[in-house]
């Protein structure tokens, strides 16, 4: 009774929310780094794209794999440059694109997962550079680049490795997560706050 009692005050007591602030004790490049996988839309993003290239390969993907890295790239100066661009809804129709693809398990072709790669990669680095301001802002953009093409990248290879069919079937049920997950939360971005009574 008294542990519950304590976990319930200890969940209660009230705290500050900083929204992608960087992790105390981390450092800049490091916090840049975590950055990609603490903001949802552009996780649910990159990992549907890293999902559909490790379905073709990442051999047979290598324009989609340049796209990505290049589009990252140019997306997080420009967010730095022009602060304040919300990209979080196209991510997220982005994400719920890709992912409905990699679901469905089609092979679209190279230039058309290059386009989609360059287009997550433009938009992922414009909603990712939110913490790239001030004096370290070139380390932020180092750490975030890195840790959004090693969750793009990283996941695709994943999904390349994957030679059984139940390995296929979790590839396509991590896709149908990402595709709900995305359309749920842009159902509610369009809903907007429920009504006060």
């Amino acid at each position: 009774m008294a542990f519950r009692l304590i976990a319930g005050l200890a969940l209660a007591w009230p705290a500050f929310a900083w929204a992608h602030s960087p992790v105390p004790g981390l450092g800049r490049f490091y916090s840049g780094m975590l950055h990609p996988v603490l903001a949802p839309a552009a996780f649910i993003a990159l990992a549907a794209l890293g999902v559909l290239i490790g379905q073709r390969g990442l051999v047979a993907a290598r324009q989609a794999v340049l796209a990505l890295v290049l589009a990252l790239v140019l997306g997080l100066v420009a967010g730095s440059q022009w602060p304040g661009i919300d990209a979080d809804t196209g991510l997220l129709a982005l994400g719920s694109l890709v992912a409905a693809i990699a679901l469905a398990a089609l092979r679209p072709s190279a230039r058309a997962v290059s386009a989609m790669a360059a287009a997550v990669g433009a938009m992922a680095g414009l909603g990712l550079s939110d913490m790239a301001v001030g004096d370290g802002r070139w380390v932020v953009i180092a750490g975030t680049w890195l840790g959004a093409a090693l969750l793009a990248l990283g996941l695709a290879a994943i999904a390349e490795l994957a030679r059984q069919p139940w390995q296929h079937i979790a590839l396509r049920v991590l896709a149908s997560w990402l595709a709900a997950s995305a359309l749920l939360v842009l159902g509610l971005h369009w809903a907007g706050p429920l009504p006060v009574r």
